[in-house]
C-alpha cells in the first residue's frame, strides 16, 4: 500500500534535492546504509503511519531493504539513471562479494589436483 501511494517516490525525490551532486558524494551514497537509513526512512514511515494509520514497526532487515529501495530512487532522480545502475552494483553485498573473488579466478577454476 505504502509503494502504491507514491510515499517512496515522494520521499526519496524530496531527500534526492538534499544530496549533493559531485561524484565523490554519488559514490559513498551508494555504499552508506547508515546515511539511507538516518535520511529516508524517519520520512517515509512517518508518513505511512500517518497517512495509512498503520504501526509499521519494521526489523532492522526490512529496514536495510526499505532503505536501499529508497536510496536506490534518490540516486537515480539526483545523478540520473547510470547512477541508479551504479548504485545497484556497490549496494549490492552479493554482487561485492562476487567482485571480490575476480583476483583469484584462476586458482578459483583450476582443475583440482589431486
Amino acid at each position: 500500500a505504502a509503494a502504491d501511494s507514491g510515499f517512496d517516490d515522494a520521499v526519496a525525490d524530496s531527500v534526492a534535492l538534499t544530496l549533493p551532486g559531485d561524484i565523490i558524494s554519488r559514490r559513498v551514497w551508494s555504499t552508506a546504509p547508515d546515511q539511507w537509513r538516518a535520511k529516508l526512512l524517519p520520512p517515509f514511515l512517518a508518513r505511512v503511519r500517518n497517512r495509512l494509520h498503520v504501526a509499521a514497526q519494521p526489523d532492522s532487515a526490512l529496514e536495510l531493504r526499505l532503505a536501499r529501495i529508497l536510496a536506490a530512487r534518490a540516486a537515480q532522480v539526483r545523478w540520473g539513471p547510470d547512477a541508479y545502475d551504479e548504485f545497484l552494483l556497490r549496494a549490492s553485498a552479493d554482487v561485492q562479494a562476487a567482485i571480490s573473488y575476480f583476483p583469484h579466478l584462476e586458482a578459483l577454476l583450476a582443475p583440482a589436483s589431486h
